[in-house]
């Protein structure tokens, strides 16, 4: 998320609640995804993110457009925020605030507060080429990363703070926005539990070629994918982590949980998108939907709604039946 998303009911997305003595909420025995090819094609797509109420969903495309959906993907109009190199894209728990930015030498962050109708160049960061974005539920804490640096907001990106460590990769907040993960490139997954202001190196998760990471609500549960590799998770806010080879060693291009990491959704480009309703022990690939050439995939924090990106087939939708 890439992702992540942002998600506040009341300003806080509906993720954020109290947890239960088992460390997930397992998903009822049979439950399963009932996947939606949207009427939107091949293209180079870079990034998805979806309101927790999974009508409104938000696309970019790299060298293209933001597309926006306020039906569930049914229908689609093209934002006006213009033709970019756009590689990174999030949402508020409700998607009426949404963050987009590009790569490239010329690219700011751009922002929107009424669900893409209208967009702000935000010059308050420098113009990077930046990588990835997520955002609290409210839509007011961002974390950007960049080729160079990482940078967050605490203002719906009017303005931005340079922060340790230097890294780019995916990236992940919780609902507050306190708790935040990047998985850095062919390094180590960071996680901060103060917005930012400082960051722990995780060692345990190893120096992998990461490629996406998502966090829970409480920061103690993580989940996140590497290219040509495997899918691992962390219990213990990241001092620890499982490989789960369940799922397969893939080309894992992005990696999406619910907002208490039990549902987690995970999308490769050699393979199908898998899902896990257990904290990732057991996985399903999802067959019904195309079996290569995902980029991007988001879950709503309830983990009823998925919205994926594939770069063959367009834009998918499901929902939890």
């Amino acid at each position: 998320m890439m992702k992540k998303d942002a998600r506040i009911k009341s300003a806080l997305r509906s993720k954020q609640r109290g947890f239960l003595l088992n460390p997930f909420r397992f998903a009822t025995a049979g439950s399963s995804f009932a996947w939606t090819s949207r009427p939107l094609g091949a293209a180079n797509w870079s990034g998805i993110c979806i309101s927790d109420d999974g009508a409104k969903i938000a696309a970019c495309i790299v060298s293209g457009t933001v597309r926006l959906s306020a039906d569930n993907g049914a229908s689609w109009s093209v934002a006006t925020a213009g033709t970019r190199a756009w590689r990174a894209i999030a949402c508020s728990s409700d998607g009426v605030k949404l963050v987009a930015a590009g790569t490239g030498v010329t690219q700011y962050c751009h922002t929107s507060s009424d669900s893409g109708a209208t967009w702000t160049q935000q010059t308050g960061a420098p113009v990077m080429q930046w990588q990835g974005l997520a955002s609290s539920a409210n839509g007011e804490k961002l974390l950007a990363t960049s080729n160079d640096y990482v940078y967050t907001s605490i203002n719906s990106g009017v303005s931005w703070t340079q922060r340790t460590p230097v890294g780019f990769g995916g990236t992940a907040s919780s609902a507050d926005g306190v708790r935040l993960a990047i998985a850095s490139g062919s390094d180590y997954i960071y996680t901060s539990a103060n917005s930012g202001s400082s960051w722990s190196t995780r060692t345990g998760s190893g120096a992998r070629d990461w490629s996406g990471v998502d966090i829970s609500d409480d920061g103690t549960k993580l989940a996140a994918c590497t290219l040509n590799g495997y899918i691992l998770t962390s219990i213990n806010s990241g001092a620890a982590w499982t490989q789960r080879t369940v799922a397969g060693s893939r080309n894992w291009r992005s990696i999406s949980a619910s907002a208490d990491g039990a549902t987690i959704v995970a999308a490769p480009d050699d393979n199908y998108i898998h899902v896990s309703f257990d904290g990732g022990v057991t996985w399903a690939a999802q067959t019904t939907a195309s079996e290569s050439g995902w980029i991007s995939v988001a879950i709503s924090s309830d983990g009823r709604f998925i919205a994926a990106a594939n770069t063959t087939t367009g834009i998918w939708t499901a929902s939890l039946v």
